[in-house]
């Protein structure tokens, strides 16, 4: 129990009432706003005089019992401590009288008795000891006494007893139950809906035969009898249904007391099966055997004898009627639709009832099929709704059978998207509007559309356009809910036209301005060039205003003949002529790889994608007399360079290869000394130039043998002795070195006899010696 120390000023301040502590605040009475609190061992008679030095601590813990009835004396303990310093006890604001409360146990505990109350309701007991602090104790219900009003079973089987529920009003406070004595087991139900008053379940247990008493105990007040029976013999008080088919295998429940004893039960004398008891044996379950239609007599059947119970046309067998289908199932508002049911022996059906979720029922009248399995009848008028269909057979059994009876209007159409497309059809068009579920056809200008779907609901048509002529049509829709044609609600136009793409090879780095010609290319909007769409979208469409020329940007591509594909409000066409992306060339070697400054060697080069080039250079360079020869090879004259490694670059409109530092410009070998003509001596000294570092080698005639082998200087000047004298007369000296590659000349000298031969030079030098 929660406690609390506040001052009585607090207390009542709380209230919005600040008055003293006085015989008339105790007894209930409000004082004058701002009286003070007195602290006087003089007060009311409704205070109890207690010493001043034997103050302590005023706590309460518990307070028992917590309800009680309105007429009051119900005795109240609270537990606590120093419960002796009390001087006023307060129940829903009224301070009982000093001689109605007593203090025990030297402060522990605390006893009055409840005061009257009018009607049900709730008041807060306060303590005040002398130190003027309040202490609240708790809520003090006033309730009526717990009182049974209605049981849902009184009657149970004496071995097993049962269960039942008991209703009324204040059941929460039930504190016991017991039969004759003996305790019973229950439970307190909480109530599901707001505001409805609690039940309590009951599990009787066994009793001999005959009558007993059940008590309903509370804590508060005096307890209520409710009288029950223990029955012996088997009762039956229900049979739910009471007809089903003579195919057998309804379910039939059984209510009544002492139900657990019976053994058998048979219809018309034939036994049912899947007996099934419930455990206070007051239900229990049983399944029709097939049988011929007509009543028949139920029987049930006990063991021990605990009696028998024979129900006369307690069931009747009826020949099951059965719908399959039912045709047309939509039908239009209008009414008159002839609407035909297959299914068995429908020749039992005397009329049906549709009826929709409103209530509204609506007796129809059937016409018999030419057989058991049919019958027809008329739709009358009725607004667009989804009905049921109820069949009444056997004079007056009725069943809710079969697919629902669906009013319908005819179509209608609100929107049109998109409204105009090719002559060459195939355009989806999207149809917006209601009671598209039942259209069957679709038509432009008398032609059938294809892929027709409603969607979900019958707000949506989706259709695929047919091909037609230039112009506007008109759109029919065909529902056997009634026809609807939409005049002149899409147009027809003619599709563009390509003649010619410019130009028609292309780079793979992109970049390229394009060039269509044709007709209408105004409709287009936007291209895509390659097999995959939305990888190679080109940029800057732009189309002419006469729609005789599109423009745009090749985005780049892998190399290869691809289609062009041209986006339009219609759909994607690929049409008109194909380009082909070229790869830029590469340069894979070049042979002989070096040469002299002066240029002038001829080039061959090695590669890929040759066929397109258009110029070699050498270091920026342009060489001289390209000629290609086919895709992987092609031969150019070198341009004069400065000594030293150059790059060489092949040029094409579709991107240049360039393979660095590819080609070696060296020195020319020459002979300077001596000259052309001269007359030596039979030893000359031979000099010139060279690459530096060659290793210069001098020969008397092309084949002649070597006579003076040096080498050149950093600088690349040499001079050689000749290691054999010449003879007298025409000689050629023939340079060479080690490079195989340089450019060489011959020149002649005269030897006169006794002469010394002097040879110099830059080239390839033969001097002729006269004899």
């Amino acid at each position: 129990m929660a406690t609390s120390g506040r001052s009585a000023f607090t207390w009542i301040a709380a209230l919005a009432v600040p008055i003293a502590l006085s015989s008339s605040i105790l007894a209930g009475a409000t004082p004058a706003a701002g009286t003070a609190l007195g602290h006087s061992h003089d007060v009311a008679s409704n205070v109890r005089h207690v010493e001043v030095a034997s103050a302590r601590n005023t706590t309460v813990e518990t307070m028992t019992p917590s309800v009680g009835l309105p007429s009051g004396g119900q005795e109240i303990v609270v537990s606590g401590n120093g419960l002796d310093n009390v001087i006023a006890v307060l129940v829903g604001g009224a301070a009982l009288q000093p001689s109605e409360w007593t203090v025990h146990e030297q402060g522990a505990l605390l006893t009055f008795q409840s005061p009257s109350h009018e009607g049900e309701g709730d008041a807060e007991v306060t303590l005040f000891d002398r130190s003027l602090s309040a202490t609240d104790v708790g809520t003090f219900s006033y309730r009526d006494a717990p009182r049974v009003t209605s049981m849902t079973n009184t009657t149970f089987s004496p071995p097993f007893g049962g269960s039942t529920s008991l209703n009324g009003t204040n059941l929460e406070y039930v504190t016991s139950i017991d039969l004759d004595g003996d305790a019973v087991r229950f439970d307190i139900n909480d109530p599901y809906i707001a505001g409805a008053k609690p039940s309590v379940w009951v599990t009787m247990p066994s009793h001999q035969p005959g009558p007993a008493s059940l008590k309903i105990h509370s804590q508060y007040a005096e307890p209520q009898t409710v009288p029950v029976i223990y029955e012996d013999n088997i009762i039956l008080t229900g049979i739910t249904p009471e007809a089903g088919p003579i195919e057998g295998g309804t379910k039939v429940a059984f209510t009544g007391y002492s139900l657990n004893w019976v053994s058998t039960v048979t219809f018309g004398g034939l036994e049912a099966t899947s007996l099934n008891h419930s455990n206070d044996g007051n239900a229990l379950t049983a399944v029709t055997p097939p049988h011929a239609s007509g009543p028949v007599t139920i029987a049930l059947k006990s063991i021990g004898g605990h009696g028998e119970v024979n129900v006369p046309h307690g069931f009747e067998y009826t020949a099951s009627i059965a719908v399959d289908s039912m045709s047309p199932a939509r039908v239009p508002t209008k009414g008159g639709t002839i609407v035909t049911v297959t299914g068995a022996n429908l020749d039992k059906v005397d009329s049906i009832e549709i009826a929709g979720p409103g209530g509204e029922v609506i007796p129809v009248t059937v016409a018999p099929g030419p057989d058991r399995s049919s019958l027809t009848f008329v739709t009358p008028p009725h607004s667009p709704q989804d009905m049921l269909v109820t069949y009444l057979h056997d004079q007056g059994k009725q069943d809710v059978l079969g697919p629902h009876l669906v009013y319908a209007e005819a179509p209608t159409v609100t929107d049109i998207s998109p409204a105009k497309g090719p002559t060459s059809g195939g355009t989806g068009v999207t149809l917006t509007g209601t009671g598209f579920d039942d259209v069957t056809e679709v038509t432009f200008g008398d032609i059938a559309a294809t892929d027709i779907s409603a969607s979900s609901g019958g707000r949506q048509l989706t259709v695929r356009v047919p091909g037609h002529s230039a112009g506007k049509v008109s759109i029919g829709l065909a529902s056997p809910l009634g026809n609807v044609t939409v005049k002149d609600a899409y147009t027809y136009e003619l599709p563009f036209s390509i003649e010619g793409v410019s130009p028609s090879l292309l780079p793979v780095a992109g970049g390229t301005q394009v060039t269509i010609s044709g007709e209408r290319l105004d409709q287009v909007t936007s291209i895509e060039v390659g097999s995959n769409a939305g990888d190679h979208a080109a940029a800057a469409v732009t189309a002419s205003a006469d729609g005789t020329t599109l423009r745009f940007v090749a985005p780049p591509h892998a190399a290869g003949q691809v289609h062009i594909d041209y986006h339009h409000e219609y759909g994607v066409d690929v049409v008109g002529p194909r380009v082909t992306y070229v790869a830029p060339p590469t340069v894979e070697s070049l042979s002989p790889d070096a040469g002299t400054t002066t240029g002038g060697q001829r080039v061959t080069i090695s590669g890929t994608g040759l066929k397109e080039a258009t110029a070699v250079t050498f270091d920026g360079i342009e060489g001289t007399d390209l000629s290609v020869n086919g895709t992987a090879a092609l031969t150019v004259t070198t341009p004069p360079h400065d000594r030293g490694v150059v790059s060489v670059t092949v040029e094409s409109p579709f991107g240049n290869a360039t393979l660095d530092s590819s080609y070696t410009y060296r020195s020319a070998l020459g002979i300077a000394l001596p000259e052309e003509g001269a007359t030596t001596p039979s030893r000359p000294t031979v000099n010139g130039g060279a690459e530096p570092d060659a290793t210069v080698t001098l020969r008397d005639a092309p084949d002649g043998p070597i006579i003076a082998t040096v080498n050149a200087a950093a600088n690349g000047e040499w001079t050689a002795q000749l290691t054999k004298a010449l003879s007298p007369g025409g000689h050629t000296l023939i340079a060479d070195d080690n490079f195989h590659g340089a450019a060489s000349r011959t020149i002649t000298v005269k030897v006169a006899p006794g002469a010394q031969l002097a040879v110099h030079g830059h080239a390839r030098v033969v001097s002729q010696l006269p004899e």
